[in-house]
């Protein structure tokens, strides 16, 4: 894991009987040396302050940073008692920090007297200012081309127009031409679905059907049908979202997206019998108060995936288009 501490000298394990009572220190460990993958090949002590300035890249339950440092990926690590220090900045990816940080150790609770040596944060300050955030993803990624502007922008219309957001402003972050939609899928995983013939219908209202209705993709809304009044009910979701591409055909059901609590396929829009949209948002912390509305593109004839990205700013009066249009175009009512 890159910005774990290497030990030079001492052993990690220590009896009770050497342990000094302040800071649970002996000698030998204040006079070792200790290496961090922020400060390459320089001898450092502990409990030694030291200063650098960093790029944010994301925040993990307020626990520890993930920042960048001369083009490697460094996880400093924070106090429990010191999470309000950075809960309080706000921090957002791209900002530029300075932080005071030292090298101090931990016990495990499982074995008291096992020592670790980490990166601690002290003291964040940020450098930039956040206004040019969304400038520097930017730079990141390649811009949204004036051809697939004209492809897939009709297509997702009712989407971004329910945000009023532009397809043209939006950013191309992955690609990846090498995904076999025609493959069966892996009996052995814990995604595994096995295709049955009591659900192989072309009139489930909660999928979204190509136009020959021969394959269909399931955001697994998975609704509840209420006898008394005959009506779907939406009654939740799980703590993640599996997205499934069903080939009626094959009889395959392929796992084609995992999402987290963060996000949320929203609609799906089918341009043709081959090609198909998967659009929503993510609401990552890495991003603060920036919102990404994602498009995923899937092109079966192709065999290819393009990934691309809007970033907004969240407004503070949120809609969403899945439970204010999805949903009810459907005839699925929320509870």
């Amino acid at each position: 894991m890159l910005g774990i501490v290497a030990v030079i000298a001492g052993n990690c394990r220590q009896s009770n009987t050497k342990v000094k009572t302040e800071n649970n220190i002996t000698t030998s460990w204040a006079d070792s040396v200790f290496y961090s993958n922020i400060r390459s090949n320089e001898k450092l002590k502990l409990h030694s302050i030291y200063v650098d300035t960093f790029m944010v890249f994301s925040l993990r339950d307020y626990s520890w940073l993930q920042l960048e440092k001369n083009g490697k990926v460094i996880e400093l690590y924070i106090y429990d008692d010191d999470w309000k220090m950075v809960s309080n900045l706000n921090l957002r990816y791209g900002n530029s920090v300075e932080i005071e940080w030292k090298i101090d150790s931990i016990c495990t609770k499982d074995e008291k007297e096992l020592l670790l040596f980490r990166e601690y944060a002290v003291k964040i300050t940020i450098i930039n200012d956040t206004e040019d955030i969304i400038q520097l993803h930017e730079k990141s990624y390649t811009p949204v081309s004036a051809e697939e502007i004209a492809v897939i922008a009709p297509v997702i219309k009712k989407w971004t127009d329910f945000y009023n957001i532009d397809f043209a402003q939006a950013w191309l972050i992955d690609s990846n031409e090498d995904v076999c939609f025609n493959c069966p899928p892996d009996a052995t995983s814990i995604y595994y679905r096995e295709f049955t013939q009591k659900r192989d219908t072309d009139k489930r209202i909660d999928v979204d059907y190509s136009p020959d209705k021969q394959r269909y993709v399931d955001l697994g809304i998975a609704p509840y049908y209420n006898e008394e009044d005959k009506k779907y009910y939406f009654i939740g979701w799980d703590d993640c979202q599996e997205i499934y591409l069903i080939d009626r055909k094959q009889k395959h059901q392929n796992m084609i997206i995992w999402l987290g609590v963060s996000s949320l396929a929203e609609a799906v829009f089918w341009k043709s019998n081959d090609i198909f949209v998967v659009v929503g948002y993510d609401t990552n912390y890495n991003y603060a108060s920036l919102i990404s509305r994602f498009i995923y593109v899937f092109d079966i004839e192709k065999q290819s995936k393009n990934s691309y990205e809007i970033m907004t700013e969240i407004d503070g009066d949120y809609n969403s288009y899945m439970y204010e249009v999805y949903l009810k175009e459907k005839g699925i009512f929320v509870e």
